[in-house]
Formats: structure tokens, sequence, C-alpha cells
């Protein structure tokens, strides 16, 4: 099969830190106006990550080679595993920008806190999906600049490439006019639940409404579920079940998720199997530092 697997989405340096406490326990609802808080973290472990190259490196270990399109500093080096699987022919090497950086927070409660440097990210938008040779099955726009997303989704709509809107944190950065002008270019849109509430406040919409603009969406509940709409069908399939001492952090679970619905709408033109093998993408994921040091039984 000669089709691609475009992904449009973030290389970044993760600095992924535990706090074994809850964040609510330092936080006063009544002074949030003038918050100063300080969290001791207890782990800091330092990786390779982006959202991007997540869902690349999750493919990979389905042997599934995908293109990303992104932005990053001249220094950037790739481990062995992800030029392998993953083409960077289309990432554009920045001279100003240092690459992403996220650093990720999360406390015993799974909540989490993240400062996210945008760095090459600013000259992500000189990347276009026009610029990618040979024929794309299907396209993922994940976790970028708002105007770059929108670019992207719409350039995929515009080259008749179905094309799924994964948002993710940088949603409140949208304004309604945008998010509502990306909702109308997108084929799919996939979320989590505080997203889809965010997402709706934003565009001042119902859930209702979504299929309005979408020809099917996905939701995620963290650890439980994840539920598919669309038109025809309405169903939800149940999160890989772990026990809690073997999680050790959710961060990148999304992304190596996002991978298996790839992989089954590519092979398989089938939502149901790709959440159940984005599940147990998620679950291998959550059970290791690092949202690329995970492996996969196939």
């Amino acid at each position: 099969m000669n089709k691609k697997i475009l992904v449009s989405g973030s290389i970044a340096n993760d600095y992924i830190m535990n706090f074994h406490d809850e964040f609510g326990n330092y936080i006063l609802p009544e002074k949030t106006h003038q918050l100063s808080v300080n969290f001791n973290i207890n782990e800091l472990h330092a990786h390779a990550g982006g959202a991007g190259q997540n869902i690349c490196y999750n493919l990979g270990l389905l042997e599934q080679k995908s293109t990303l399109l992104w932005a990053v500093w001249q220094e950037r080096r790739a481990s062995e595993f992800n030029q392998q699987w993953i083409d960077y022919t289309h990432t554009i090497v920045s001279e100003t920008y240092h690459t992403a950086v996220a650093n990720i927070m999360t406390d015993d409660k799974n909540n989490q806190i993240t400062a996210f440097y945008p760095g090459a990210i600013f000259e992500s938008w000189q990347a276009h999906i026009a610029d990618v040779e040979g024929e794309i099955a299907i396209a993922i726009v994940s976790p970028n600049a708002p105007d770059t997303m929108a670019q992207h989704v719409r350039e995929c709509k515009e080259l008749d490439i179905p094309v799924i809107f994964d948002p993710g944190q940088p949603l409140s950065a949208y304004s309604k006019e945008l998010l509502v002008q990306t909702l109308v270019s997108a084929t799919y849109l996939i979320v989590n639940e505080y997203e889809l509430e965010l997402l709706c406040k934003i565009a001042e919409i119902q859930e209702s409404d979504l299929l309005d603009y979408v020809q099917a969406y996905i939701v995620t509940l963290w650890g439980a579920w994840s539920r598919y709409v669309s038109a025809q069908e309405s169903f939800t399939v149940s999160a890989e079940q772990l026990w809690d001492d073997m999680v050790l952090d959710p961060t990148g679970a999304g992304d190596a998720y996002r991978a298996g619905i790839l992989h089954a709408y590519l092979h398989w033109d089938d939502w149901r199997s790709g959440m159940e093998l984005g599940s147990k993408l998620a679950a291998a994921c959550i059970q290791m530092h690092g949202t690329q040091r995970h492996s996969f039984a196939k």
C-alpha cells in the first residue's frame, strides 16, 4: 500500500515532572486572581517528545511509516528508530528559533500542568500539505499554533484529503471565528471530555451541533472509555484496564491512542478496531516514563 499517513504536529524536548501530591491541595480558589504557588517536584525525566513525533513514533511501533510536518532548530537529532519510521523530509529547519520545549507536571491524580515554549513553531506555517509527494490516505492535525493548525486543516480540505482535527491544549488560544472555520474544514474531530466542553464553549455550540461540521468525532475519557459518534452510529469502547501501580506517567497516552486510530483507518477502515488498538498503545505508553520509550507486542 503506497498511501501515506500525514501528521502535522510538534517535535519537542519534554521535561516530565512528577509531583507526589495533589495540585488542588495548594491552590486556594478564592485567591486565583493573585496566584503564587510552588510545587517541589519529586522526579524529573527529560525525553524527546512533541505530539506529532509521539504519534509517528507509535505508528512506527505498528511498522507504519508516516510523514511529519513541523519546524525544529538546527541541532535536532532524531533517534535511529524515528529516522527509520518517520519521514522528516518536510520538516522545516529553523535558523532562528530553538526546538519547542514542553515542561509537564503531573500530580498523583494524573492532573497535569504544562508550560510550553513554542520555539520553532513560529515557522511551522512554512510547511504546506501540497508539498508532500504521493497520495495521502489520512492526515491528522495535532496541537500546534492555532493559525498553523487552521491552515493545515484548510489545505487538506482544498486537496480533498480526509483530516482529523486534534486541537488539544491549544484550544484555549482559539477565537470563536478561527475555531468554527477550522471545524468547517475538518473531516473528523478527536478531543478528550474536557476539550469537548471547552470547544463547545468557545464555538458557542452544543455537542449535538458537531455533526453539522464534521462527519464523525471521538471523545475520550482518561482511563475509562472513548466514544465514537457519527450520523450513522454511536458506540463506546472501554479503555485498557491497568492497576494503578502500573501507571508511571499519563503523558503521551493521547498521542499513542491517535496512532491506533490512524493505523486502523488506513488498513482496516474500522473505527472501533482503531479505538481498541489505540487504547492498547496508550496503556503501553503510560507504563513508562517518556512518550517514546515504550514498546508494543504486535
